[in-house]
């Protein structure tokens, strides 16, 4: 089960790798970020914050800075807020549970951007559009009759 589980993450099929989604992940990541020496205290600190809150893998995932420490190519210095200034609503769907991509994140983006719009998932996984019929409707009135909600739905 878990060799299957690593083709699929992978995106291996039959003993061959049918895309280079791993390689572009590493890419972007790397560059999303700024470079430098590595904070190995800062790092500490986020993994045994992690630890608290999972115990089982939390303290592994707090030294991800070191993937990139040797990239050949620097990240970028800051990251700025987003704002679209005159944009008409941007619907921005955050899952709860997401193991990639923090809950929080999608709060911030919403409350960035001027004319943002949040959709909260309220469950696991990383993407929730696709998989819930709650956000599926919410994502698909606004995609197809322009449909922005009054207010979160909070899906779940």
């Amino acid at each position: 089960m878990a060799l299957s589980l690593a083709d699929f993450y992978y995106d291996r099929v039959g003993g061959e790798y049918v895309s280079n989604s791993t390689e572009a992940f590493s890419a972007i990541n790397c560059l999303d970020y700024p470079g430098g020496e590595l904070d190995r205290e800062r790092m500490r600190a986020e993994a045994a914050e992690l630890d608290k809150i999972a115990p089982t893998i939390g303290r592994f995932q707090g030294f991800g800075d070191v993937s990139c420490a040797e990239w050949p190519v620097q990240g970028a210095a800051d990251r700025q807020p987003v704002r679209a200034a005159g944009a008409e609503p941007i619907l921005v769907v955050g899952t709860t549970g997401d193991p990639a991509t923090p809950y929080r994140w999608a709060e911030s983006l919403a409350d960035q951007l001027e004319s943002g719009v949040l959709v909260t998932y309220r469950g696991e996984g990383h993407t929730a559009y696709g998989g819930n019929a709650c956000v599926d409707d919410v994502v698909n009135a606004y995609l197809l009759q322009g449909v922005v909600p009054a207010q979160d739905p909070l899906c779940s």
